[in-house]
């Protein structure tokens, strides 16, 4: 959207610069791109915005505001495999699923826990998901060769 649909209006200042500007009882209020010298914005950059008082102090300006020096980041791609083995409860395979894909989301988003180190996550993607058929028998380490009898 627009500063215009907002109720500002592009004014000239001295030395070329311009900013999108609109007064109020107390001062004006001035939007502009993040190196101060034009009303020209860009969705993929930040904006100033600065507010002047009717005698010019400046009450407030957004570029004044200490940021965390830019750093490179140094990243990684972490592909991680989660199989679970879930008491349905009564819900269904699918539903289950669905829960569990929310679950691991919801964890990602929260991010580290406090205490453990800074890692960020910037963003995740599921390469899929499935519900593996069940097989109540109960597990065992020896392999059961009188199924491929069938074949």
């Amino acid at each position: 959207m627009s500063p215009r649909e907002y109720g500002f209006s592009i004014r000239g200042f001295l030395g070329g610069k311009t900013a999108w500007a609109r007064d109020f009882a107390n001062g004006t209020m001035l939007v502009v791109n993040a190196d101060g010298q034009s009303h020209v914005l860009s969705p993929r950059g930040s904006s100033r915005v600065l507010f002047v008082a009717r005698d010019g102090t400046v009450l407030q300006d957004s570029g004044l505001v200490s940021r965390a020096p830019q750093r490179a980041p140094d990243l990684a791609t972490v592909r991680l495999t989660l199989v679970a083995t879930v008491d349905l409860q009564g819900e269904s395979p699918e539903a289950a699923r669905a829960l569990l894909m929310r679950m691991v989301d919801r964890a990602v988003l929260a991010g580290a826990s406090p205490g453990e180190p800074e890692v960020r996550v910037l963003e995740h993607a599921f390469e899929g998901s499935a519900v593996l058929s069940a097989d109540n028998s109960p597990s065992s380490t020896h392999t059961d060769f009188s199924q491929l009898l069938d074949l």
